[in-house]
C-alpha cells in the first residue's frame, strides 16, 4: 500500500464539499464580489439600515413618552 493511497478519498471528499459549496448562496455572493456587483448590494443594504434607525427612532420616542409621566 503506497502512501498516498489514503489521500484519494480525502481529496474526493474536499472536492465534493467544494463543488457543493460553491455552487450555492456562498458561491454567489463570491461571484458577485468578483464582478464588482457587491456594490450594488450595498445599496440595498444602506435602506435596510435606514428602516432600523427609523424603526428604532420611533421605538426610543415612544419610550421616551412614556417614562416621562
Amino acid at each position: 500500500m503506497n502512501g498516498l493511497e489514503p489521500l484519494i478519498p480525502v481529496a474526493l471528499f474536499f472536492s465534493v464539499t467544494s463543488v457543493i459549496i460553491l455552487r450555492g448562496p456562498t458561491g454567489k455572493a463570491i461571484t458577485d464580489r468578483i464582478a464588482g456587483r457587491a456594490s450594488q448590494m450595498r445599496d440595498g443594504g444602506e435602506e435596510h439600515m435606514d428602516f432600523t434607525e427609523r424603526l428604532l427612532t420611533k421605538r426610543g420616542d415612544q419610550s421616551a413618552l412614556s417614562g416621562g409621566q
